[in-house]
């Protein structure tokens, strides 16, 4: 079961070898087996990854993030194929009524706020909130 998340922070290459995810820095070597990583962050850009250990991660379905220059998220690195059914998912979606996506997205916008207004009632301590929301048919957000 995956539990560990791994940062690198200085300049190494990153290499796969017998289920083991081989960090090489200039005078160290580490080894994490590919089992226990959940995700990984590239968090500079001094950083070579071999595409086999790319393609493992994304294979064990590990979140690989990447940062920029200044330690700022940048990218995430995702599948394309998670399953077989995927592309017949997507497309069912693509397919649906308007009235369901419009459902869907205001189900989708409704919990976004809920979650920002939670947040921002436990960071001021104002347990009391002034914020009305109202979405309209069509999936508009009226404040």
């Amino acid at each position: 079961m995956a539990f560990r998340t791994v940062v690198i922070s200085t300049h190494s290459k990153i290499e796969y070898s017998l289920e083991y995810l081989i960090f090489r820095t200039v005078d160290t070597e580490k080894r994490i087996h590919m089992g226990e990583i959940s995700t990984i962050i590239f968090e500079t850009t001094n950083i070579s990854a071999t595409t086999r250990a790319l393609t493992e991660l994304i294979k064990r379905k590990v979140n690989v993030i990447f940062c920029d220059e200044e330690h700022n998220l940048l990218a995430q690195l995702n599948s394309l194929y998670g399953s077989h059914a995927n592309p017949k998912k997507i497309k069912q979606q693509i397919e649906r009524k308007d009235d369901t996506k419009i459902k869907v997205w205001k189900a989708i916008v409704e919990h976004e706020i809920f979650l920002i207004d939670f947040e921002t009632r436990n960071f001021s301590g104002n347990e009391q909130s002034d914020n009305k929301i109202i979405i309209d048919e069509d999936g508009c957000l009226i404040i």
